[in-house]
């Protein structure tokens, strides 16, 4: 279960391993619960014996953060550490809860970041997306270590929509199906067969995400999504007002 003490931890360590640190930082790793302004000061401190480098904490899966006990009393801290402290430069990744929190006005994030949408791709961008991070093994002795049939890749592009968190969701879900069936190449009928086993299955990654989306609709909202689902293809706006 994530805590406030368990973040303050990862912060300093991942700052230690990249040499920055102070006295403060190191015994707070020790420590089995560090408050919010113990973590502050060994930030600062971190920050000022930096001799002027500029650490970039990259943040991703924030949304687990959301599952924090009381997180009104982490997140109102967290924006002041990112206020206070203006030494470092935060950069964080979410899906769908950090976008909420920093748009509610009732929320301690309002307005703490700026926001950066991951929109819909490009065909070829959303093609390099699923085939780039295996091109670096290309001019190995035996090629690169997964290969994606051409109508494997048209398959996920249509399936994911193109949206970047899509294509990777479902691409994570291919590439821990190849390790489990001991494969180098994913066949049209693999997307196929990963979707249908197991992204639609209780409990996924995908089943939570669509899950998030439902329980934060409205009424109106949560007839568009039925609507949308019983419907045998993508509707039109036309179509789906009348709906």
């Amino acid at each position: 279960t994530p805590t406030a003490t368990g973040f303050y931890h990862s912060v300093l360590a991942v700052l230690g391993d990249a040499g920055l640190r102070s006295a403060d930082s190191d015994r707070l790793l020790a420590e089995p619960s560090v408050a919010f302004t113990q973590f502050v000061a060994a930030l600062r401190e971190v920050v000022r014996q930096a001799g002027g480098v500029r650490p970039v904490m990259l943040v991703d899966e924030f949304d687990v953060l959301d599952q924090i006990a009381e997180k009104s009393f982490f997140y109102g801290p967290l924006r002041s550490a990112i206020s206070s402290v203006q030494g470092v430069t935060w950069i964080v990744a979410s899906a769908l809860g950090l976008y909420h929190e920093v748009r509610a006005y009732e929320s301690p994030l309002f307005n703490v970041f700026k926001i950066i949408n991951l929109g819909l791709l490009e065909p070829d961008d959303a093609r390099r997306l699923v085939l780039s991070p295996w091109e670096r093994d290309r001019d190995g002795p035996d090629g690169p270590p997964l290969r994606f049939a051409d109508d494997a890749v048209e398959a996920i592009l249509e399936e994911a929509g193109r949206y970047p968190y899509f294509v990777q969701l479902l691409c994570s879900e291919i590439v821990d199906h190849v390790n489990r069936t001991r494969t180098g190449y994913v066949q049209y009928k693999t997307v196929l067969h990963v979707i249908e086993r197991n992204m639609l299955t209780e409990g996924s990654a995908a089943s939570e995400h669509f899950a998030y989306l439902w329980d934060r609709a409205g009424g109106i909202g949560k007839l568009i999504l039925l609507a949308l689902l019983r419907h045998p293809g993508a509707m039109s706006r036309d179509e789906l007002k009348e709906a």
